[in-house]
């Protein structure tokens, strides 16, 4: 029984594989799926943890390794695989390379994680799944919807998601406590937003939502302190 988190851990890591896979092969929408795979697995190893109460410091460590690659490898891989189709319209090539800042981030993100005791109910800084998810959605639609978007962009945008996944940005989970309007008003608000976003942009709007999650958050907690 121990050793069924970890199992779903290591599916975790092999969606993620598979991810950076279809990008080699151009296959963006297949690359975003499989993330999104990689994302199910990511909340399944953990919940199957507290239900076994099969906590091992090895599947700690493991899930990060996981998660490297899977929400900081990857969509750096798709990021590049957007820029690098766009040679003609970039004056510098190598910039492209810039992309994989968002790796590096993430690993430290997640090795900053494993050993920070602030993080227990709350984040500090944008989840990696968060960022995985902010790029899975521009894969699945093929990139199609930033073609008109300058490869510089792009580059900046990976900056900013760096910044986010590293910075001291206190960032509101998904983890209830309880389920009352009182205690939850702004994660309700931030669901609701999204749900709209998604009727009126589709995948899109999900991306749009995670770059408006930062802005949730800081609100949400600026509203506590004010309340306390």
């Amino acid at each position: 029984m121990k050793h069924i988190p970890n199992t779903i851990t290591l599916l975790n890591l092999f969606s993620g594989c598979l991810a950076i896979l279809f990008v080699f092969q151009g296959a963006l929408p297949a690359a975003a799926i499989a993330i999104a795979v990689a994302a199910i697995f990511d909340l399944l190893d953990g919940l199957l943890a507290r239900l076994l109460h099969a906590y091992s410091a090895i599947g700690k460590e493991l899930d990060s390794l996981a998660d490297v690659v899977s929400f900081g490898l990857a969509p750096s891989f798709i990021a590049f695989s957007m820029m690098s189709s766009m040679p003609e319209r970039l004056f510098f090539p190598q910039i492209a390379y810039i992309v994989f800042v968002m790796a590096l981030a993430s690993a430290y993100r997640l090795a900053k994680f494993n050993i920070d005791t602030e993080q227990t109910s709350n984040f500090i800084g944008m989840p990696t799944p968060a960022n995985a998810l902010f790029w899975a959605c521009i894969a699945y639609t093929g990139g199609h919807k930033l073609e008109t978007l300058h490869p510089y962009y792009i580059a900046l945008l990976c900056i900013i998601f760096a910044y986010l996944l590293v910075c001291n940005i206190k960032m509101f989970s998904f983890k209830f406590k309880t389920f009352t309007w009182a205690d939850n008003k702004m994660i309700y608000l931030f669901c609701a937003v999204a749900l709209l976003a998604f009727i009126f942009f589709g995948v899109l709007g999900i991306a749009l939502m995670v770059l408006l999650y930062p802005v949730f958050s800081i609100i949400h907690f600026r509203l506590q302190t004010k309340t306390k």
